[in-house]
């Protein structure tokens, strides 16, 4: 939807759509940055995330997020922060968050550390709201340059 619909709207509209920000919060966070790493440096800038949806295991999903395991398997970012290389990331995620211990592991998972980090919150609207200005802030920093 984003690279077939989105994406050509916005061009038909007159605006740049070469390289692209990433930016989504709970599952929307894991959309990002599956998207990001099957994009690539070439396409996308930089790719934030706040709370973003991460499991370790398939059997940890919530219902509906993966059909079954092999889908789990073929579509999870983590231990793929590799695809990430050469794009500026950022990962945030509230210590109260259930996401908080993967989105940790995951951060810590990659060769350079991602901006951004743990903070005082839960998975909800008042923590997505006060991390969103920095980390659009973030985007905004490398969409300019």
């Amino acid at each position: 939807m984003v690279t077939e619909e989105f994406l050509p709207l916005l061009t038909a509209h007159g605006l740049r759509t070469q390289r692209i920000g990433l930016y989504g919060y709970s599952m929307g966070g894991y959309g990002a940055l599956r998207l990001a790493g099957q994009l690539g440096p070439a396409r996308v800038a930089a790719v934030a995330t706040a709370s973003a949806a991460l499991w370790d295991r398939a059997a940890d999903t919530a219902t509906g997020a993966f059909d079954d395991p092999d889908d789990f398997s073929a579509h999870n970012v983590v231990g793929h922060q590799d695809d990430l290389d050469g794009i500026p990331v950022r990962v945030d995620c509230g210590r109260g968050d259930s996401f908080a211990p993967a989105n940790r592991r995951y951060r810590n998972s990659f060769h350079d550390r991602p901006s951004g980090g743990l903070t005082d919150g839960a998975h909800d609207n008042q923590y997505w709201r006060r991390a969103a200005p920095a980390e659009l802030r973030f985007l905004g920093q490398h969409l300019t340059t």
